[in-house]
């Protein structure tokens, strides 16, 4: 069975579009769906930090998993995911937990 591939798609699971037009103003994260035209004060007392959990195991001998291992860290040196959990199952295994973070509107659609 192929794991997944670290998701590069710029969408949750869920579907809802991850967008980047107020990542300068909201400390580099993006937006889940399209963020509501506010004020920079009451966007930051109203969006709220929320986050997307993902686990896998990676073989680093292949080198796709490789690639998305590199991926996974590489966005949580950049604070866009965080990982929570890191063990080595064989010489070349990793079982990897991390989340995803973005913002969101808790009011939207209310």
């Amino acid at each position: 069975m192929t794991p997944p591939a670290v998701r590069r798609d710029g969408f949750t699971s869920g579907g809802t579009p991850l967008t980047w037009g107020r990542a300068a103003q909201d400390g580099g994260l993006p937006f889940a769906g399209r963020p509501p035209s506010l004020p920079d004060a009451e966007a930051a007392s109203r969006f709220v930090p929320a986050g997307e959990f993902h686990c896998r195991f990676f073989d680093l001998s292949n080198p796709a998993d490789r690639l998305d291992y590199e991926g996974v860290w590489t966005r949580h040196f950049n604070r866009r995911f965080r990982v929570v959990d890191k063990q080595m199952c064989l010489p070349c295994s990793v079982y990897l937990e991390w989340v995803e973070l973005y913002l969101a509107d808790p009011l939207a659609g209310a």
